[in-house]
């Protein structure tokens, strides 16, 4: 006879013997507090498994093991916080994993999703110091995941991608936040919305074909876009208020590239390092007291960058062949440095109010320089 609220339900559903094992169903439903699920479910012979767990009450626990199946679906929904959520899936394809934290905290989800293709995992977090890691394997993948929190939030959400033509949605909504997401293979595709103060963002993508969106709006924000491969695109737009100045940092590797940046903000850094042949950035910046330090090196390099604002310094330095600059400054006392080694350079320097200052130096042959204050 049970002396405390604690539950311990064991399912093993898996094949019997037969030739093949049809689809197996798990339906769990439990309410209160230190209650703990442990789901092993199918095998090598069974497909279309489905386990629907809903946990009402704090310190929950729910463990799902799939096997080598496919169509297999999860669902499960914990409230009240303080709880854990661990998937395991085994090798297969066209699998769904759904989980919903509501209104919680100190929450945790890891889910693993092993080779295949056509996987999808979704996750809901509400509540503070959400903590949620998720990691597929193979190809054709998605993940969507939303935390969203009050005040200081301090959730983490860890994100790793390995495989060709895979999907990452992710959202956090609240102050503190912590955001890495690494992809590997082709074709991979990010977007990441972050709202909030005193947050980061890591996005890191080895591979060809892929493709970054990064929003975020708040105060003391950190971003960080590192890309490695061919045909990478990189887009930013990065918001900051007064006298809370965040940074935003890009570095492409590779041939290609392309990144696209749009900042405002005061006292806000913006760094661009690409390396490689055939890169291109476009970055534009408002507000007041900026500062804009952008490096190409490599052949057939292009910049484009606009400060729109006060007090701003703009840094451009490109070391390669057939690279072109061109800088558009609006507001006073504002600084350009543009610095070019090699050949066939172009640079177009505009600063269009009073108190501004040029700095320019070109090395190297058929170099052209057109400056207006």
């Amino acid at each position: 006879m049970p002396t405390s609220r604690s539950l311990l339900v064991a399912l093993l559903l898996a094949n019997t013997g037969a030739a093949w094992a049809a689809s197996n169903t798990a339906n769990v439903q439990q309410n209160g507090g230190f209650n703990v699920v442990n789901l092993n479910q199918g095998s090598e012979l069974s497909a279309r498994n489905q386990a629907d767990i809903q946990q009402r009450g704090s310190f929950l626990n729910a463990q799902v093991t799939q096997q080598n199946d496919a169509d297999d679906r999860v669902r499960v929904l914990q409230t009240n916080g303080k709880s854990a959520v661990e998937i395991n899936q085994a090798w297969g394809s066209q699998r769904l994993v759904d989980i919903e934290q509501r209104d919680g905290g100190y929450d945790r989800v890891q889910v693993d999703q092993g080779p295949g293709s056509g996987n999808e995992t979704v996750v809901r977090q509400s509540g503070l110091r959400q903590d949620t890691s998720v990691h597929q394997d193979g190809g054709y993948h998605r993940i969507d995941i939303e935390q969203d929190s009050y005040a200081a939030g301090q959730n983490t959400l860890t994100v790793r991608q390995d495989g060709l033509d895979g999907k990452l949605d992710l959202a956090q909504h609240g102050d503190r936040q912590d955001l890495q997401v690494t992809s590997f293979g082709l074709r991979n595709g990010v977007w990441v919305s972050q709202n909030g103060e005193d947050s980061k963002t890591l996005i890191e993508q080895r591979g060809n074909d892929n493709y970054v969106g990064l929003k975020q709006a708040g105060e003391r924000v950190d971003s960080k876009v590192v890309q490695e491969g061919n045909g990478n695109d990189a887009r930013v737009r990065h918001s900051s208020g007064y006298s809370r100045p965040s940074s935003v940092d890009i570095a492409q590797r590779g041939d290609l590239n392309r990144a696209d940046v749009n900042v405002y903000g005061v006292g806000s850094t913006l760094t661009l390092a690409q390396t490689g042949n055939g890169n291109g950035a476009s970055a534009t910046v408002s507000g007041e007291g900026n500062q804009l330090d952008l490096a190409s090196t490599g052949d057939g390099n292009g910049i484009n960058a606009y400060y729109l604002g006060n007090d701003g310094q703009l840094k451009v330095d490109q070391q390669g062949n057939g690279l072109g600059v061109t800088a558009y400054v609006t507001g006073d006392a504002s600084r350009i440095t543009a610095s070019q080694s090699g050949f066939q350079h172009t640079a177009d320097l505009t600063q269009n109010t009073a108190g501004n200052a040029i700095n320019i130096t070109q090395s190297g042959f058929s170099n052209h320089a057109v400056i207006r204050q």
